[in-house]
């Protein structure tokens, strides 16, 4: 009896627990090669197969006899069907020790699609010349997600291997329930990412006004990254002002007023104007509209040709705190299109605090120039201050199935 197809090689041990399963009455196909930190479950021939046909385990290039798969399997599926005391001889080789790690992560898996593919599956169909509706089983439903949601997956990271393992899942699931492809030929779409990582350490960035540093820590007081994926960036350039940001034909209003931002680095506030008595609808209202959203903010200060983008953040305007920004930035990989046109060369987000001190170190009352923000006729604002030095960034570029 064939009851799954898989090439995932992932761990689920959340089945034993609630479902045991004596794994060795059943056939198991294993379709291809599937692969976790190095192992490979090969398929030993064609059609159905019982558990005890799979035959080898290759680590390494090294085989291993199918008994520590068997009993692996066999007690991953019902602690009882295996007793420990029962299991082969622990190796002594570092690498054997690696092996028998994986041995028990594809023994899991494969108890593990056992135990969905066993699940009673209502699918929709006619009776008594009325349609009937599918129905949802809370059973196999919270299996997958226990799958999906499982340490082991390594947070399903964009172009990593836990990524990789969970699109493989998804598109094993899919060809066991029937799906077609819509091009008949794969369920995936190829996408080209680049993935990058601030090298704070390795980096020298600074505010400068009239040549004196501003005391800014990466993390705590900004966060900033490349936004177009290179590694490497020098800058020497004049900071401006911009209020929101924001270009919007539709409700007549222009941040940038003609203002040549070219080769500069704009500062700018988080969300859109606020509704006023007079235009209580602007920009949506209370509502967040695009023009709002940081993505826009360094989606227009590339088209209007500045080098680099500054958000001033604030609990209120971004909704969250700034938690949020610096564990997102810090120490993190970010991820972006490695195709098409690329950001700006740096993107990143000034505390409120941080930008006060800027401000106050130009000359400027930042809170002054926020409430000109709100209106119609504001005006660009130079800050008499620079951002140089150098920033650099690790990046890694992949493609992505989704």
């Amino acid at each position: 009896m064939l009851v799954g197809a898989f090439h995932v090689a992932v761990a689920v041990n959340v089945f034993h627990a609630h479902q045991p399963l004596a794994a060795m009455d059943f056939g198991v196909e294993v379709a291809g090669h599937g692969s976790y930190q190095g192992t490979k479950v090969q398929r030993a021939g064609g059609g159905g197969r019982k558990a005890a046909d799979v035959r080898r385990v290759f680590h390494t290039g090294r085989s291993i006899p199918f008994r520590m798969l068997r009993c692996s399997l066999a007690r991953a599926a019902n602690p009882l069907e295996c007793p420990r005391g029962h299991q082969p001889r622990p190796m002594d080789n570092p690498q054997d020790k690696d092996m028998t790690k994986s041995i028990t992560l594809v023994a899991s898996t494969l108890a593990a699609s056992i135990a969905l593919a066993l699940a009673p599956a209502h699918a929709a169909g006619v009776k008594g010349g009325k349609a009937l509706q599918p129905t949802v089983q809370e059973a196999p439903l919270r299996a997958h997600l226990a799958f999906l949601s499982s340490d082991l997956l390594e947070g399903r990271g964009t172009g990593q291997r836990g990524g990789d393992l969970t699109v493989s899942y998804l598109e094993n699931q899919a060809m066991a329930v029937g799906l077609k492809p819509v091009d008949g030929v794969t369920y995936r779409q190829l996408v080209k990412i680049a993935g990058v990582k601030t090298d704070a350490a390795a980096s020298n960035l600074r505010m400068e006004v009239n040549g004196v540093a501003l005391p800014a820590s990466f993390g705590k007081d900004w966060v900033y990254a490349p936004g177009d994926a290179q590694a490497a960036h020098s800058f020497n350039a004049d900071l401006v002002f911009v209020g929101y940001g924001i270009t919007a034909s539709e409700e007549g209003w222009d941040d940038y007023k003609g203002q040549d931002v070219k080769g500069k680095v704009i500062v700018m506030m988080v969300n859109d104007p606020m509704p006023t008595a007079d235009a209580p609808n602007r920009f949506g209202g209370k509502a967040l509209t695009y023009y709002g959203r940081w993505t826009y903010k360094f989606e227009e200060a590339k088209r209007k040709g500045a080098i680099g983008a500054l958000l001033i953040h604030t609990d209120a305007s971004a909704s969250y705190g700034y938690s949020v920004v610096k564990n997102s930035w810090d120490g993190v990989e970010r991820f972006q299109l490695a195709q098409g046109t690329p950001g700006t060369e740096l993107q990143g987000w000034l505390t409120n605090d941080t930008a006060l001190a800027l401000f106050k170190a130009a000359g400027l009352d930042l809170d002054q120039l926020r409430a000109a923000a709100e209106r119609k006729d504001f005006q660009p604002v130079a800050l008499k201050a620079k951002l140089v030095g150098d920033m650099k960034a690790e990046v890694r570029k992949s493609s992505s199935s989704t």
